[in-house]
């Protein structure tokens, strides 16, 4: 019997890896695959192109080979290609073939022309579309350039023009990330320490800080040309405002420092009337309070889910990392949070009232591959159309320092309070362009903080604030697929001086009942006792007397208290309870 047993359990052993091996496959990393090979994202191996055919240079598709020219094109496998004969090459857009010019001469060893000079663009059809016999080489003349295709001349920048009325910047000009300037122009000195980033104690020479930080700057300071003064400003922002001011701005290389002193008001201005070309980054000429602590907020919110305004409506103004304005967009549920989950639940967060809190653990790998890098400006919207007014919403992004401490986590009068912020930045800490970024800095928690305004009626706030802490990931997060932690919030608080005080207030007025009627009834006492002076055990009885009244005062104070707080303050309707919240 046992014999058995076991040669039955060794069977369904058998059947059950077989039936598993089915739907088991190995994972082939797209870097694996050969030149003549390319990635099938179906399959999510490598497959062999076509005969005459290449992998392209993302390594997902094929292409035909230099000399050979496209017949048929249905994608990979099924591209065919046709050779083109004898000093012939395929045109650019690869459907044909033609000869090349006596200028850029036929490479034999590459089966292609030779390139054009730098300040020429590549002509293979007429201005009425028709294709040429060979391809030809015609240089952009006057203040012309190639463009990045270099099929076409097109205007140069106008700093070029500006400063030496040609597309070249030659001595004693500064070309300075695809912009000339005159010498004796503002430009910051090219050292390594302007590009770099750092990331809890380490730093990345950042290829976008290369590529942008000098010329935006300069650009910025010089014309206060608007989108350089956004790239000047989101340099601020990403990293996490700090600054190192210590005496003269002019001193600090720092993008915040630079964009505080070009943003500087002319005498007579206050501080936050900087240039219209300069993004709003700080809150610079107001306490504190006086920005938390207002009556900017016009609406008078509702628990009653009919009402227009039992929701919260939010709008961001979106912008990317070089300056670019995407428009307006309404917030929802999925907008500010990282976390996924239903609408419903992720909603809620918009109904007034409702206290929520969402935590979750996400993958660090969705923070690499899953997210664009934007910047964001948060208003609360208030009113309807077409008399819809914004109100800005400031930022509390407890990673700020001054001075070397972060006084964001501090006493609130020392807050500095900033405007623009992000989810996700999966691009300054990059080092080059084809690198995955060596850094990634996400919003690890957001808080979106309401206080009741006091002494106002019920539904009235303050100007609500975010409050943002940011956290980094190595790439080795990224290569292990670790899972961290991210959690959004919503927190009400109001003063409650008024509400202790007239706690305070029904205590002593019925106190002193209590002891008014404590007294009479110790005097009715001493009377029928034949008591004629207050003695000892008088006041003994003045002490028993007063106990029962003084409990029944303190238990009419609190019940009334706990009434106010849990059935009238706390009313709600059913239907604004419906999601559930973590």
């Amino acid at each position: 019997m046992a014999g058995y047993l076991t040669m039955l359990f060794v069977c369904f052993y058998i059947i059950f890896v077989c039936v598993v091996a089915q739907y088991k496959e190995a994972y082939i990393s797209p870097s694996l695959c050969d030149e003549s090979q390319f990635y099938d994202i179906t399959k999510l191996s490598c497959v062999k192109c076509s005969e005459n055919a290449t992998r392209t240079e993302d390594g997902f598709s094929c292409m035909c080979k230099s000399g050979f020219q496209m017949v048929e094109n249905f994608g990979n496998i099924n591209l065919q290609c046709k050779y083109c004969g004898e000093e012939k090459t395929h045109t650019l857009e690869s459907w044909n073939c033609i000869g090349c010019a006596s200028e850029i001469p036929y490479v034999e060893l590459e089966q292609t022309c030779s390139p054009c000079a730098p300040d020429a663009i590549t002509v293979e059809r007429g201005v009425n579309g028709v294709l040429e016999e060979n391809r030809t080489c015609v240089k952009c003349e006057e203040d012309t350039h190639p463009d990045e295709t270099g099929t076409k001349c097109v205007r140069c920048h106008e700093s070029y023009i500006n400063a030496t009325k040609t597309c070249a910047c030659s001595d004693p000009n500064h070309e300075v990330n695809g912009m000339c300037f005159a010498e004796g122009n503002p430009v910051l000195a090219d050292t390594p320490s302007l590009y770099q980033v750092s990331y809890g104690g380490k730093t990345v020479n950042s290829q976008f800080m290369r590529q942008h930080y000098r010329g935006s700057t300069a650009m910025c300071r010089l014309s206060k040309n608007v989108t350089a003064c956004q790239v000047l400003g989101n340099s601020c922002v990403v990293m996490q405002y700090i600054h190192s001011l210590t005496g003269k701005r002019q001193a600090s290389t720092n993008p915040c420092a630079q964009y505080l002193d070009i943003s500087t008001p002319v005498s007579g201005k206050k501080p936050d009337e900087r240039p219209e070309s300069m993004p709003w980054l700080y809150y610079l000429d107001k306490t504190v309070s006086s920005i938390i602590s207002n009556d900017e907020v016009k609406t008078e919110f509702s628990f009653q889910s009919s009402d227009i305004d039992s929701q919260f409506r939010f709008r961001i103004a979106r912008y990317t990392l070089v300056g670019t304005f995407l428009g307006f967009e309404d917030v929802e549920g999925r907008t500010l949070q990282l976390c996924v989950a239903g609408d419903q639940k992720l909603n809620a967060f918009l109904t007034f009232g409702t206290k929520y809190k969402e935590e979750c653990s996400i993958s660090a790998r969705d923070l690499w591959d899953g997210h664009d890098m934007e910047l964001w400006d948060l208003f609360l919207v208030q009113g309807e159309e077409p008399n819809e007014s914004l109100l800005p919403v400031s930022v509390l992004v407890l990673n700020y320092e001054q001075n070397g401490e972060k006084v964001n986590q501090g006493n609130a009068e020392d807050w500095q309070l900033t405007r623009r912020f992000y989810l996700v930045d999966n691009v300054v800490g990059k080092t080059d362009s084809g690198s995955v970024a060596s850094f990634v800095r996400y919003a690890k928690q957001i808080q979106l903080v309401i206080k009741l305004r006091d002494n106002t009626a019920l539904g009235q706030i303050n100007p609500p604030y975010l409050v943002i802490e940011y956290a980094d990931l190595p790439k080795k997060s990224y290569t292990d697929d670790v899972q961290i932690p991210a959690s959004f919030s919503v927190t009400y608080s109001m003063n409650r001086g008024k509400y202790n005080g007239d706690v305070e207030a029904a205590m002593i007025v019925l106190a002193g009942a209590a002891g008014l009627y404590a007294c009479l009834r110790t005097w009715g006492w001493s009377k029928r006792s034949g008591r004629i002076a207050i003695d000892f055990l008088t006041l003994i009885k003045l002490v028993v007397f007063a106990c029962g009244p003084v409990a029944t005062m303190f238990f009419v104070v609190q019940f009334g208290a706990a009434f106010w707080w849990l059935i009238v303050f706390k009313v709600r309707y059913y239907d604004t309870c419906k999601a559930e919240i973590t």
